[in-house]
């Protein structure tokens, strides 16, 4: 699947054929990684503002999470966040004849990743 809008390619998805619940992002990235191996994901979410003519760039420090992929089950990870580190997320994606469910998955706290 591949959604872009015109002018924007680098904005294309890059999908491994798993499930897309209907309140995914607008991009993604699928990848395929180790099950029953611990991964750690960190994150930063940055902000612009302007106040007046000038703009400011706030850039927060990196949110680390780590959790452990289980085999033959799909993950959706995602970073939330406002003032402060960027919250790391974790839910996975069930689907079945009624569509595309998800549960959330416990994520520890980690140090960020260099």
């Amino acid at each position: 699947m591949v959604v872009s809008k015109p002018g924007l390619t680098s904005l294309t998805n890059k999908t491994v054929v798993m499930p897309v619940p209907t309140d995914a992002a607008r991009y993604y990235h699928e990848y395929i990684v180790a099950a029953d191996r611990p991964l750690t994901i960190s994150a930063r979410i940055s902000h612009r503002i302007l106040r007046g003519a000038t703009t400011y760039i706030e850039m927060p420090p990196r949110g680390a999470g780590t959790f452990t992929p289980k085999p033959g089950q799909d993950d959706e990870v995602f970073a939330e966040g406002g003032v402060g580190p960027a919250r790391i997320r974790v839910r996975q994606l069930h689907e079945d004849a009624n569509g595309i469910s998800t549960s959330p998955v416990t994520v520890a706290a980690a140090p960020p990743c260099p």
